[in-house]
């Protein structure tokens, strides 16, 4: 389970591996939520995208119980606002999976 894996990680390790894995945009998936939510905020998939290559892990990662996985929320100010992104890591799922976007 990607749980187990994952929450043995620091911060630190969390933030660089998240931005080595946003480095290629074919391995960053957004769900359905996620991308209505950007819809609404006005955030593009280019903002998002920078969001996790530079951004920081300024929350304490969350483990989701009942998916298995670890949820970490990105921050970075582009394009003149602070964004916000929840990503999901997980063994099951070797890409970053984007579960929601905010300002």
């Amino acid at each position: 389970m990607g749980l187990d894996k994952w929450s043995t990680k620091s911060t630190p390790q969390l933030q660089k591996h998240i931005r080595n894995l946003a480095r290629d945009s074919a391995k960053v998936a957004i769900v359905l939520h996620a991308s209505v939510r950007m819809r609404e905020r006005k955030i593009s998939r280019i903002e998002v995208l920078e969001c996790l290559r530079q951004g920081v892990i300024r929350q304490t990662p969350e483990p989701d119980l009942k998916k298995g996985d670890l949820r970490c929320r990105m921050e970075h100010y582009v394009a003149g606002r602070d964004i916000a992104a929840i990503v999901s890591l997980s063994d099951e799922c070797p890409d970053l999976l984007v579960v929601t976007v905010f300002l």
